[in-house]
């Protein structure tokens, strides 16, 4: 049965480049700073940098239909195993929280989950869609993106740079 305690979203090995899920490892201590949602004095829900746990998480290696405008006009993520395992079989939007791993740069857009194949009686395709952001505009093919359901629920999409290391 999986192990269902809070994990804290840590440094992507390279080891993981390919799609995984996420270690837990105390001896890891490089910890990816995200964007924590915190409530303002005004009640707005607003991000602040600083390490995020996660209920779950996993991380994937970004293909060039995922990452390249030229290659693909979607703005979609393949709806991988370990996106199903998170995210269940149900469709949903929601706002997600994005970030660039080790930088300032931040956005909030809504995604959406659905199903691709839905009329199709024998093929099941998930995808998220999300919207253009100045996040997902660095992304490049091959970087990687850590997707993370933090304590309370919200969904953080951590753009990963490739060649980048947190020592």
């Amino acid at each position: 049965m999986p192990d269902k305690r809070p994990v804290t979203l840590l440094a992507v090995l390279p080891s993981m480049a390919k799609t995984s899920a996420l270690p837990r490892s105390d001896s890891i201590k490089d910890r990816l700073h995200t964007p924590e949602i915190i409530i303002n004095e005004k009640g707005n829900r607003v991000m602040t940098h600083g390490p995020t746990k996660f209920q779950a998480s996993c991380t994937k290696t970004l293909s060039a239909v995922e990452a390249d405008p030229n290659r693909s006009n979607q703005h979609e993520f393949n709806g991988i195993a370990e996106l199903k395992r998170i995210f269940g079989l149900t469709d949903f939007s929601k706002i997600a929280f994005f970030s660039v791993s080790g930088h300032a740069t931040t956005a909030q857009s809504e995604v959406t989950w659905y199903e691709a194949r839905e009329a199709h009686p024998t093929r099941s395709e998930y995808r998220l869609y999300f919207k253009t952001n100045s996040v997902m505009a660095q992304a490049k093919e091959g970087d990687s993106v850590t997707f993370g359901l933090d304590e309370i629920g919200n969904l953080h999409i951590v753009l990963l740079k490739k060649g980048t290391s947190r020592n």
